[in-house]
Protein backbone atom coordinates (compact mmCIF):
# COMPACT_ATOMS: atom_id res chain seq x y z
CA UNK A 1 0.00 0.00 0.00
CA UNK A 2 1.54 3.27 -0.81
CA UNK A 3 1.50 5.90 1.94
CA UNK A 4 2.02 9.54 1.77
CA UNK A 5 3.19 11.61 4.64
CA UNK A 6 5.20 14.65 5.62
CA UNK A 7 8.32 15.06 7.94
CA UNK A 8 7.65 18.31 10.04
CA UNK A 9 10.63 19.15 12.36
CA UNK A 10 9.39 20.93 15.73
CA UNK A 11 12.77 21.66 17.62
CA UNK A 12 14.25 18.64 16.34
CA UNK A 13 11.47 16.20 17.28
CA UNK A 14 11.06 15.07 13.97
CA UNK A 15 7.53 14.22 13.73
CA UNK A 16 5.73 11.97 10.27
CA UNK A 17 2.07 12.87 10.13
CA UNK A 18 0.47 10.58 7.77
CA UNK A 19 -1.99 11.99 5.19
CA UNK A 20 -2.99 8.38 3.60
CA UNK A 21 -6.01 7.72 6.01
CA UNK A 22 -5.35 4.41 8.10
CA UNK A 23 -7.65 2.19 10.39
CA UNK A 24 -6.60 2.73 13.86
CA UNK A 25 -6.26 -1.05 14.40
CA UNK A 26 -3.25 -0.40 11.61
CA UNK A 27 -1.48 2.96 13.20
CA UNK A 28 0.85 1.37 14.97
CA UNK A 29 2.29 -1.11 12.59
CA UNK A 30 2.40 1.92 9.80
CA UNK A 31 4.38 4.15 12.38
CA UNK A 32 6.47 1.01 13.51
CA UNK A 33 7.22 0.60 9.57
CA UNK A 34 7.85 4.57 8.90
CA UNK A 35 10.13 5.12 11.99
CA UNK A 36 12.59 2.46 10.58
CA UNK A 37 12.60 4.01 7.67
CA UNK A 38 12.71 7.70 8.43
CA UNK A 39 16.10 7.40 11.00
CA UNK A 40 15.60 10.94 11.83
CA UNK A 41 11.67 10.09 13.01
CA UNK A 42 10.90 9.99 16.67
CA UNK A 43 6.95 9.53 16.17
CA UNK A 44 3.98 9.39 14.10
CA UNK A 45 0.56 10.87 13.75
CA UNK A 46 -2.54 10.38 11.66
CA UNK A 47 -4.47 13.05 9.85
CA UNK A 48 -8.09 12.37 10.25
CA UNK A 49 -11.15 13.84 9.02
CA UNK A 50 -12.97 15.98 11.62
CA UNK A 51 -14.99 19.30 9.83
CA UNK A 52 -15.23 21.04 13.58
CA UNK A 53 -11.21 22.00 13.30
CA UNK A 54 -9.05 23.26 10.53
CA UNK A 55 -6.79 20.08 11.24
CA UNK A 56 -6.71 16.97 13.10
CA UNK A 57 -4.18 14.33 14.17
CA UNK A 58 -4.48 11.38 16.10
CA UNK A 59 -1.24 9.72 17.01
CA UNK A 60 0.18 6.03 16.67
CA UNK A 61 -0.46 4.94 20.32
CA UNK A 62 -3.25 7.73 20.97
CA UNK A 63 -1.32 10.04 23.02
CA UNK A 64 -1.44 13.56 23.66
CA UNK A 65 1.54 15.53 21.44
CA UNK A 66 2.44 19.02 21.81
CA UNK A 67 5.22 19.33 19.04
CA UNK A 68 2.82 17.38 17.06
CA UNK A 69 0.48 20.07 17.56
CA UNK A 70 2.98 22.33 16.35
CA UNK A 71 3.70 20.03 13.14
CA UNK A 72 0.02 20.12 12.45
CA UNK A 73 -0.23 23.77 12.61
CA UNK A 74 2.67 24.13 10.28
CA UNK A 75 1.52 21.61 7.50
CA UNK A 76 -1.99 23.76 7.62
CA UNK A 77 -0.34 26.31 7.15
CA UNK A 78 1.71 25.01 4.35
CA UNK A 79 -1.42 23.97 2.36
CA UNK A 80 -3.84 26.85 3.16
CA UNK A 81 -3.65 30.32 3.65
CA UNK A 82 -2.92 32.12 6.16
CA UNK A 83 -4.75 32.69 9.69
CA UNK A 84 -3.39 33.59 13.20
CA UNK A 85 -5.33 31.16 14.89
CA UNK A 86 -5.58 27.02 13.70
CA UNK A 87 -7.75 24.99 15.32
CA UNK A 88 -6.50 21.54 15.85
CA UNK A 89 -7.58 18.64 17.46
CA UNK A 90 -4.13 16.32 18.59
CA UNK A 91 -5.19 12.95 20.18
CA UNK A 92 -8.80 14.50 20.99
CA UNK A 93 -7.84 17.12 22.58
CA UNK A 94 -9.12 20.43 21.14
CA UNK A 95 -6.30 23.66 20.76
CA UNK A 96 -5.45 26.90 19.46
CA UNK A 97 -2.52 27.22 17.77
CA UNK A 98 -1.52 30.88 17.26
CA UNK A 99 1.00 31.18 14.13
CA UNK A 100 3.34 34.41 13.89
CA UNK A 101 5.23 35.40 10.75
CA UNK A 102 9.06 36.57 11.27
CA UNK A 103 11.33 38.55 9.17
CA UNK A 104 12.61 35.36 7.80
CA UNK A 105 9.52 34.44 6.26
CA UNK A 106 9.59 31.43 8.71
CA UNK A 107 6.38 30.85 11.25
CA UNK A 108 6.83 31.11 15.22
CA UNK A 109 3.86 28.88 17.05
CA UNK A 110 2.28 29.45 20.25
CA UNK A 111 -0.13 26.38 21.46
CA UNK A 112 -2.31 27.14 24.24
CA UNK A 113 -3.63 24.82 26.57
CA UNK A 114 -6.14 24.72 29.14
CA UNK A 115 -4.61 24.02 32.34
CA UNK A 116 -6.54 20.89 33.91
CA UNK A 117 -2.65 19.23 34.74
CA UNK A 118 -3.02 16.85 37.64
CA UNK A 119 -0.25 16.93 39.68
CA UNK A 120 0.71 14.01 42.31
CA UNK A 121 3.63 12.19 43.67
CA UNK A 122 4.38 8.62 42.39
CA UNK A 123 6.53 6.26 44.24
CA UNK A 124 8.91 3.73 42.43
CA UNK A 125 11.84 1.53 43.57
CA UNK A 126 15.20 1.30 41.73
CA UNK A 127 18.55 -0.78 42.89
CA UNK A 128 16.36 -1.36 46.36
CA UNK A 129 15.89 2.59 46.69
CA UNK A 130 12.15 4.03 46.80
CA UNK A 131 11.81 7.22 44.85
CA UNK A 132 9.02 9.47 45.34
CA UNK A 133 8.36 11.68 42.26
CA UNK A 134 6.16 14.45 40.91
CA UNK A 135 4.31 12.92 38.50
CA UNK A 136 2.11 15.91 36.00
CA UNK A 137 -1.13 14.59 33.92
CA UNK A 138 -2.28 15.69 30.65
CA UNK A 139 -5.08 14.31 28.56
CA UNK A 140 -3.47 11.69 26.89
CA UNK A 141 -0.01 11.49 28.29
CA UNK A 142 1.77 11.77 32.01
CA UNK A 143 5.10 12.93 32.80
CA UNK A 144 7.60 12.36 35.93
CA UNK A 145 9.70 15.56 36.70
CA UNK A 146 13.28 14.40 37.85
CA UNK A 147 16.02 16.75 38.79
CA UNK A 148 18.94 16.23 37.30
CA UNK A 149 21.26 16.53 40.00
CA UNK A 150 19.08 14.00 41.87
CA UNK A 151 18.60 11.14 39.23
CA UNK A 152 20.39 8.26 40.84
CA UNK A 153 17.99 5.94 38.86
CA UNK A 154 18.08 4.77 35.25
CA UNK A 155 14.98 6.27 33.50
CA UNK A 156 15.25 3.83 30.64
CA UNK A 157 14.84 0.77 33.11
CA UNK A 158 12.12 1.94 34.61
CA UNK A 159 10.38 3.86 32.37
CA UNK A 160 8.16 1.05 31.01
CA UNK A 161 7.00 -0.42 33.93
CA UNK A 162 5.87 2.55 35.97
CA UNK A 163 3.81 3.38 32.64
CA UNK A 164 1.98 0.29 32.27
CA UNK A 165 1.46 0.33 36.01
CA UNK A 166 -0.18 3.90 36.04
CA UNK A 167 -2.12 2.54 32.85
CA UNK A 168 -1.32 5.36 30.83
CA UNK A 169 -0.89 5.87 26.89
CA UNK A 170 2.35 7.32 27.18
CA UNK A 171 4.93 8.65 29.99
CA UNK A 172 7.80 10.86 29.99
CA UNK A 173 10.75 10.99 32.20
CA UNK A 174 11.75 14.76 31.98
CA UNK A 175 15.54 15.00 33.13
CA UNK A 176 15.39 18.83 34.30
CA UNK A 177 18.43 20.86 35.57
CA UNK A 178 17.17 23.54 37.51
CA UNK A 179 20.27 25.53 37.43
CA UNK A 180 20.45 25.84 33.41
CA UNK A 181 16.58 25.79 32.63
CA UNK A 182 17.47 22.42 30.64
CA UNK A 183 15.43 19.53 29.67
CA UNK A 184 16.29 15.99 28.41
CA UNK A 185 13.19 13.78 27.82
CA UNK A 186 12.70 10.35 28.07
CA UNK A 187 9.35 9.33 26.60
CA UNK A 188 7.81 5.81 26.42
CA UNK A 189 4.89 4.99 24.12
CA UNK A 190 2.86 2.01 25.24
CA UNK A 191 1.22 0.84 22.57
CA UNK A 192 3.89 1.18 19.98
CA UNK A 193 6.21 0.19 22.63
CA UNK A 194 8.66 3.14 21.29
CA UNK A 195 11.27 4.95 23.77
CA UNK A 196 12.90 7.81 23.12
CA UNK A 197 15.61 9.91 24.32
CA UNK A 198 13.81 12.81 22.22
CA UNK A 199 15.17 16.10 20.95
CA UNK A 200 12.47 18.14 22.56
CA UNK A 201 9.51 17.50 24.40
CA UNK A 202 6.35 19.92 23.87
CA UNK A 203 3.81 17.86 26.22
CA UNK A 204 6.63 17.58 28.43
CA UNK A 205 7.77 20.92 28.70
CA UNK A 206 4.22 22.09 29.33
CA UNK A 207 3.86 19.98 32.28
CA UNK A 208 7.16 21.33 33.27
CA UNK A 209 5.66 24.29 33.53
CA UNK A 210 2.41 23.26 35.61
CA UNK A 211 4.97 21.49 37.71
CA UNK A 212 7.08 24.71 38.42
CA UNK A 213 3.43 27.01 38.21
CA UNK A 214 2.34 24.40 41.06
CA UNK A 215 5.58 24.48 43.03
CA UNK A 216 5.60 28.30 43.41
CA UNK A 217 2.26 29.16 43.06
CA UNK A 218 2.99 32.49 40.96
CA UNK A 219 2.58 32.65 36.71
CA UNK A 220 5.72 31.83 35.06
CA UNK A 221 7.55 32.47 31.61
CA UNK A 222 10.51 30.31 31.38
CA UNK A 223 12.90 29.27 28.27
CA UNK A 224 13.76 25.98 28.46
CA UNK A 225 17.10 24.22 26.00
CA UNK A 226 16.74 21.05 24.84
CA UNK A 227 18.79 18.90 23.12
CA UNK A 228 17.41 20.14 19.61
CA UNK A 229 16.94 23.86 20.71
CA UNK A 230 14.57 26.13 22.72
CA UNK A 231 11.23 25.83 23.54
CA UNK A 232 9.46 28.59 26.14
CA UNK A 233 6.48 27.61 28.58
CA UNK A 234 3.99 30.55 30.08
CA UNK A 235 2.21 28.93 32.91
CA UNK A 236 -0.49 30.39 35.39
CA UNK A 237 -3.78 28.42 36.62
CA UNK A 238 -5.67 28.86 33.99
CA UNK A 239 -3.66 27.71 30.82
CA UNK A 240 -0.34 26.73 29.47
CA UNK A 241 0.87 28.29 26.56
CA UNK A 242 4.21 26.49 24.80
CA UNK A 243 6.09 28.32 22.10
CA UNK A 244 8.40 26.70 19.52
CA UNK A 245 9.17 26.71 15.82
CA UNK A 246 7.42 23.98 13.23
CA UNK A 247 9.23 23.65 9.69
CA UNK A 248 7.72 20.99 6.95
CA UNK A 249 10.61 19.57 5.51
CA UNK A 250 9.16 17.60 2.93
CA UNK A 251 6.61 15.10 0.93
CA UNK A 252 7.43 11.45 0.65
CA UNK A 253 5.57 8.48 -0.74
CA UNK A 254 6.57 5.02 0.91
CA UNK A 255 5.24 1.41 -0.45
CA UNK A 256 4.08 -0.53 2.52
CA UNK A 257 2.65 -4.07 2.71
CA UNK A 258 0.34 -5.28 5.24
Amino acid sequence: MNIDYYLINPTENITLLVETPISRELQPFVASQLLRLEKRGEQVGFIEENGKYDISVRMAGGEFCGNAALSAAALYLKENSYKSNIEVCLSGVPLTVNAILDNESKYAFSANLKNDAVINEISFDYNEKTFNLPIVSLNGISHIIAEKSNLDFSPEKVIKKICRKINENALGIMVFDSCSNSLTPLVFVNEGDTLYWEKSCASGTASLGAYLFHKTGSKISVDISEPGGQLNITADKDSLILSGNAVVEYKKQVDIAF
